[in-house]
């Protein structure tokens, strides 16, 4: 019912080429509430009459997901040994060429930036009580380990910039009931637009058409992916409205590098001069 597997084999064998084989397999599968997952996968063989030892093999994989519900990505720990000196830095994406003469052909390849922090931690006692966990030293190297260095994605609170205020982002069209959440960096949006990584749920939520503030009951906030985090409302509005929202938001980051290097300066107390998160554009 909720499970589909089907497969599909073809074999060809030509009457001038005896020695020429063609295989397809094809298998679908379709669970539960993953209803849009589709694995495909194609194997040709093809044996030469003059060369019996020659053979190419191409294999195809295909994966197709719409709407695939997971759990929220962990969140990147809070801790007291932070300094407060702290680095922010925008990445923009784009070329600039000069000719001979000195004039300048300018290539932006983006309208979304990323961003990069570098925290450095002056203190991580690795013992109970001294610090925001019974081992601060354990808490961070072991969020690391958890994330496999720079390979899977985290949740990270900017703490001088995770909030937006009636934010508008979106102008209604009359058709679309789903507006992916984006926010400006300044106030007079002339920033690029950005989405953002993922909306802190446990803080109040407020969506707003033009001013008028939205009863909770009209929409869903829908947090499947980071990066895409929308406002889904139920019923479509009308043209030409302004979407808004208020909330509290995390950036989707990674470990910028594979390893950090944690210094122990004294019995149990140990310090990581420099950690990089880098912001991420999706999932």
């Amino acid at each position: 019912m909720a499970v589909r597997v089907s497969q599909l084999v073809g074999e060809i064998q030509l009457v001038d080429v005896p020695h020429t084989l063609v295989t397809q397999i094809v298998s679908e599968v379709q669970v539960g509430d993953i209803s849009f997952v589709r694995t495909t996968q194609l194997v040709a063989e093809v044996l030469s009459v003059d060369d019996r030892f020659a053979r190419a093999s191409q294999i195809y994989l295909l994966v197709l997901c719409n709407s695939v519900g997971r759990e929220m990505p962990a969140v990147y720990p809070t801790l007291i040994g932070l300094d407060y000196s702290v680095i922010k830095r925008p990445i923009t994406f784009g070329e600039v060429g000069q000719a001979a003469s000195g004039r300048e052909v300018r290539i932006a390849y983006s309208d979304v930036n990323v961003w990069e922090w570098e925290l450095t931690y002056s203190y991580l006692p690795d013992f109970s009580g001294a610090g925001s966990t019974t081992s601060d030293m354990k808490t961070m190297m072991g969020f690391f380990l958890q994330t496999r260095g720079n390979i899977f994605g985290f949740l990270f609170k900017d703490p001088d910039d995770h909030h937006m205020t009636i934010g508008g982002f979106a102008f209604t069209d009359g058709v679309t009931s789903d507006y992916t959440i984006s926010r400006f960096f300044n106030d007079d949006g002339d920033s690029p637009r950005e989405p953002i990584g993922y909306v802190d749920t446990s803080e109040p939520v407020q969506v707003y058409l033009d001013a008028d503030l939205q009863d909770p009951s009209s929409y869903d906030v829908v947090t499947t992916l980071p990066c895409r985090q929308q406002i889904h409302f139920h019923s479509t509005p009308a043209s030409g409205r302004v979407v808004a929202v208020t909330c509290t938001f995390y950036f989707y980051v990674r470990f910028k590098d594979p390893q950090y290097d944690f210094e122990k300066f004294a019995n149990q107390i140990w310090s990581l001069n420099k950690i990089v998160l880098r912001s991420l554009k999706g999932s």
